[in-house]
């Protein structure tokens, strides 16, 4: 067995309380967690014996965080008097550069331009079935491809008119598949050309931060930066209700929503 010496143990013991500084420094991320409550007509049936719309259909967002705690200066003070352009370098002149460094910074500069930071497709699914649209209620951030599947046995013809979104896929035969690309933020409502009684609703978030409740209305938002949030409930039979909430550090906020 090696054994260390005095001035590495020493060194080895300074990395970690380093280390359990920088840990205790970060903000211990929090959470939202409580119960949505319907009205009581919402637990009926309807009179084809299925469930109306339920807790679960519901969706449970963060639609906006504060950038700054009230009574603290806003971010964007810090940097009062200082200009978005870093002139350091401004009318810098070239002698100096070798040829390869000048061709270097402007093949850097034709990347940079031709290729924008693209954040990573994200893609979720819709299956039309011969009950309607599975899911009924799909929550997904804004640029998500959706891909509807028809796995009933008859043809469809899948369309909206939502603001948010408006497309028409034309007849899907049976096993045919077609995607979507949500890119503005909304409700989006789904119908069949074929089958108007089918209706499913796509919704569209600014943030991955979101959730849907079980069918007892109870929901989690979890590894939420501590601080001051707008949360949002959306429902097909609802609509929208939102509410101010404070996230603490390290903790759970509980809450109950109510329409």
């Amino acid at each position: 067995m090696t054994r260390q010496s005095p001035a590495a143990t020493r060194w080895v013991a300074i990395a970690f309380l380093a280390g359990v500084g920088l840990l205790a420094g970060c903000a211990a991320p929090g959470a939202i967690g409580g119960r949505l409550r319907l009205p009581a007509a919402s637990s009926e049936r309807a009179s084809d014996g299925s469930s109306t719309f339920g807790a679960q259909e519901a969706v449970i967002s963060v639609i906006s965080r504060d950038r700054w705690e009230p009574g603290k200066p806003a971010a964007a003070k810090s940097h009062a008097g200082k200009s978005e352009v870093d002139k350091s370098d401004v009318g810098k002149s070239e002698v100096g550069k070798s040829e390869a460094e000048k061709s270097e910074a402007k093949s850097s500069a034709k990347s940079a331009a031709a290729e924008p930071a693209v954040p990573p497709a994200k893609c979720a699914v819709i299956v039309h079935t011969a009950h309607g649209f599975e899911p009924h209620v799909l929550p997904v951030a804004v640029g998500t491809k959706v891909v509807f599947k028809n796995r009933d046995q008859v043809y469809h013809q899948l369309f909206s008119i939502s603001p948010a979104k408006s497309f028409a896929l034309g007849s899907q035969a049976p096993g045919e598949r077609a995607s979507v690309t949500f890119d503005s933020v909304g409700v989006v409502t789904l119908h069949c050309e074929l089958h108007p009684e089918a209706t499913g609703f796509v919704v569209v978030l600014p943030t991955e931060q979101f959730t849907q409740p079980n069918a007892q209305g109870q929901f989690m938002l979890s590894d939420l930066t501590p601080g001051t949030y707008t949360i949002a409930a959306w429902h097909p039979t609802y609509g929208e209700l939102k509410r101010r909430v404070k996230v603490p550090k390290g903790g759970q906020l509980d809450i109950g929503l109510a329409y």
